[in-house]
C-alpha cells in the first residue's frame, strides 16, 4: 500500500505540471485535479469494497495493480496525442476539469479500489488482528506513502528526472508490483505481457522524444515551467529560442547578438 499510496500523490503533484503548460497554473487547473482524483479515489473505495467481498482473492487485488499501472504508461503517449487538442479547444475555466478527468480519473479510480481491498485480506489471513487495527494498518502505510510521493515528487522528481520519465517510472512499478505475485502464484499471464508492457513504455517514450524540437539543445523541467532551448529559423535566418511551457519567451540569431 505504501507503493500505491505513493503513485497516487505523484500522479496528483505531476497532473498540475501536465495541465499548466494548456489551462496555466490557474486555481481552476489545481481544484479540478483535486476533485477529480478525489471524486475517483471514492468511487474506488466503494466499487473496491464490494468487489473485495465478491472476489476476496489475492490475484485480483494484484490484477488492479497491474491494470492501473499499465494505464499510467499508456497515460504519457495519450497526454501527447491529445492534450494539444483538448487545450487549444477547451476554455480555460472548464477545460482543466474536463482534460482531468479524461486523463487521471481511470488511474485514480483503480489506485482507489486497493484500500478496502487490502483490508479484505488482511482481515481474512490475520483475523485475530480486529478490523479496526487492519484498517488503520492499511490507511497508515498508504498515507505514509502518499506523504513521500508529495515530498519526494516536488523536491526530487520533477527537478532531476522530468514528468514524462516519472509517469513512465510510476506505470512500470506499478506493473511490476503487480506482475510478479501474479508469476508467483502461478497466473498463466505468460511473458507477453512484460513485453506488451515494454512496448508500451518504449512506446510512450519515443512519442515524447518524436513531440521535441528537431534541433533540442537543452530541456528540463524546472521548478515552475519545462523550459526548452532548440535552434531553427526566424526571417530566414538560423536562431535560438528559449520555450517556457508552450510560450516562446526569447529568441536569438546565431549568426548576431540581435534579440528577436
Amino acid at each position: 500500500m505504501f507503493f500505491t499510496g505513493a503513485s497516487v500523490l505523484v500522479l496528483e503533484v505531476v497532473a498540475t505540471r501536465v495541465l499548466s503548460p494548456y489551462f496555466g497554473n490557474t486555481i481552476y487547473t489545481v481544484s479540478s485535479i483535486l476533485g477529480v482524483i478525489l471524486a475517483a479515489l471514492s468511487l474506488g473505495y466503494y466499487f473496491g469494497g464490494r468487489l473485495a467481498d465478491k472476489h476476496p482473492q489475492a490475484a485480483w487485488f494484484y490484477a488492479i495493480i497491474l491494470i492501473s499501472g499499465l494505464t499510467v504508461v499508456g497515460l504519457e503517449a495519450i497526454i501527447i496525442l491529445l492534450l494539444p487538442s483538448l487545450g487549444n479547444a477547451l476554455s480555460l475555466i472548464y477545460g482543466p476539469l474536463i482534460t482531468a478527468a479524461i486523463l487521471f480519473f481511470l488511474p485514480a479510480l483503480l489506485l482507489g479500489t486497493l484500500s478496502p481491498y487490502a483490508i479484505k485480506l488482511q482481515s481474512q489471513t490475520f483475523p485475530e488482528a480486529g478490523i479496526g487495527a487492519v484498517s488503520g494498518t492499511i490507511f497508515f502505510w498508504s498515507t505514509f506513502g502518499s506523504i513521500a510521493g508529495s515530498l519526494l515528487t516536488g523536491f526530487v522528481f520533477i527537478p532531476n528526472f522530468g514528468v514524462d520519465k516519472i509517469i513512465i517510472g510510476v506505470g512500470l512499478l506499478l506493473s511490476l508490483v503487480g506482475f510478479w505475485p501474479l508469476l508467483k502464484q502461478g497466473i498463466k499471464i505468460k511473458y507477453f505481457l512484460l513485453i506488451f508492457l515494454a512496448l508500451i513504455a518504449a512506446g510512450a517514450e519515443l512519442i515524447a522524444i518524436s513531440f521535441l524540437p528537431n534541433d533540442l539543445v537543452y530541456t528540463r523541467d524546472g521548478v515552475y515551467e519545462k523550459l526548452l532551448i532548440f535552434d531553427g529559423e526566424y526571417n530566414g535566418r538560423p536562431t535560438r529560442f528559449f520555450q517556457q511551457d508552450r510560450s516562446n519567451s526569447a529568441a536569438m540569431y546565431l549568426n548576431s547578438e540581435e534579440l528577436v
